[in-house]
């Protein structure tokens, strides 16, 4: 599992890329915000509307680990 981030001096825009159980946070000065869900077989369900009991169930499972990790299967933000 991996963050990786980078900010260009003279931008206020940061990018962000992850892979696997991990997550990446935000700091606007005032608050801690999630800006990353994981990549997990359980966040998948949940985003699509499975119960919370079968996500629950399924929430170690990797749809994408850092071995297997390519440029294409990194999700960008």
């Amino acid at each position: 599992m991996a963050v990786a981030a980078q900010f260009c001096s003279g931008d206020d825009d940061v990018a962000v890329a992850w892979v696997g159980d991990c997550r990446a946070y935000g700091w606007d000065g005032t608050a801690l915000r999630r800006c990353t869900d994981d990549h997990t077989v359980g966040e998948q369900l949940r985003r699509n509307g499975a119960p919370w009991e079968l996500a629950r169930e399924h929430h170690n499972w990797l749809n994408t680990a850092l071995s297997k990790a390519r440029s294409a299967r990194c999700t960008a933000w």
